[in-house]
């Protein structure tokens, strides 16, 4: 899908697409990252 996606909005989508740096959840151990998960509030 993101290569179907990348090709057809003439975007790389591999290089700027998300990561957890991007949506601020780089710095979560794996626990703050399930309690967020589950939850939706960051700790």
């Amino acid at each position: 899908m993101i290569h179907i996606a990348s090709v057809v909005n003439d975007t790389d989508y591999y290089s700027t697409g998300r990561n957890l740096e991007n949506l601020g959840l780089a710095g979560l151990t794996l626990q703050e990252l399930a309690t967020y998960v589950q939850t939706g509030r960051k700790p």
